[in-house]
């Protein structure tokens, strides 16, 4: 089942709302307009049925708490309910890591935001927000290696908490942030769910191994929940319980290959071993000449 939503007082919300009537009425889905659910008091902007079941469509323009997207979500799903959110023409633009997580459904089994274009009167998925980025102007690998190594510059005049206490931690065991091994770049596009982004949940893991002793071994399963019990993961309130973790594992894994490719850990059966520490450049300067000499 699908939902829409969108905020009463919005002005594009009536005309968007009027829209997806009349093209789930094309689908042959009887829609109906604000039918008011009595169990939880909630009025979903289209309620449709497709195939016998039930589905409301919610047409949101105005902003929205992910507790209270959650609510009405969970409100939907305790009558049988399916919910499909639309967003309106406000989120088309300059949207935060975490409204990209609140607002994530999957779509023929890949992340997506959904969006009802009031210019085109139909649906417009896109899956463009995978990060880190691309541009036509840095495609390689050492390129965006060497722009995060910059930002990681930048951040050592930030006053932010979190990133201060990484400083700190990187200085007391005698590293400079930015001259981090390589394996902490992401270098392969993920889904933005971590809150401080994956670069820095990267870095907390590697500071972590760096005070660990050589031999140390995790099972697997021990593994994967330390490393995201790293990381503050932003809420998905539009996803269920497996098509979230499955996200998360996608990056968790993806780091864990990395560390095992550049040999700082090795599986063995189902056990993670650590096998050296993580290597640190003296400082960026050293590292940025390597990378220009042509060090992947």
């Amino acid at each position: 089942m699908i939902v829409v939503a969108v905020m009463e007082k919005h002005p594009n919300h009536a005309r968007g709302k009027q829209q997806i009537f009349n093209w789930a009425q094309a689908q042959g889905w009887q829609p109906q307009m604000e039918v008011y659910l009595s169990e939880i008091a909630q009025r979903p902007d289209v309620l449709v049925h497709i195939n016998g079941r039930p589905m409301a469509l919610e047409f949101q323009c105005s902003s929205l708490s992910a507790q209270r997207l959650q609510e009405r979500n969970d409100g939907y799903h305790r009558l049988g309910i399916a919910v499909y959110w639309l967003l309106g023409p406000t989120y088309l633009r300059h949207l935060r890591a975490g409204m990209i997580s609140q607002f994530t459904q999957l779509h023929a089994g890949s992340p997506h935001l959904a969006f009802w274009r009031l210019d085109r009167q139909e649906i417009e998925f896109r899956q463009n927000y995978y990060r880190p980025f691309l541009s036509r102007k840095m495609v390689s690998t050492r390129d965006l290696i060497l722009r995060q190594t910059q930002s990681l510059q930048r951040y050592m005049h930030y006053r932010d908490r979190r990133w201060r206490s990484l400083i700190n931690q990187a200085y007391v065991n005698g590293h400079q942030l930015s001259a981090c091994p390589l394996v902490v770049h992401p270098l392969v596009p993920q889904w933005p769910l971590l809150d401080q982004g994956e670069l820095y949940w990267r870095l907390r893991i590697i500071l972590k191994l760096t005070i660990c002793q050589v031999g140390m071994i995790w099972r697997r399963s021990e593994w994967n929940h330390w490393l995201i019990q790293q990381g503050r993961w932003w809420p998905t309130p539009c996803l269920t319980r497996n098509s979230r973790q499955w996200l998360i594992h996608k990056i968790v894994d993806q780091f864990t290959s990395e560390l095992l490719d550049a040999g700082v850990v090795r599986q063995e059966n189902a056990n993670i071993c650590l096998m050296r520490q993580p290597q640190w450049f003296d400082d960026d300067t050293v590292k940025v000449k390597k990378l220009l000499e042509g060090c992947r």
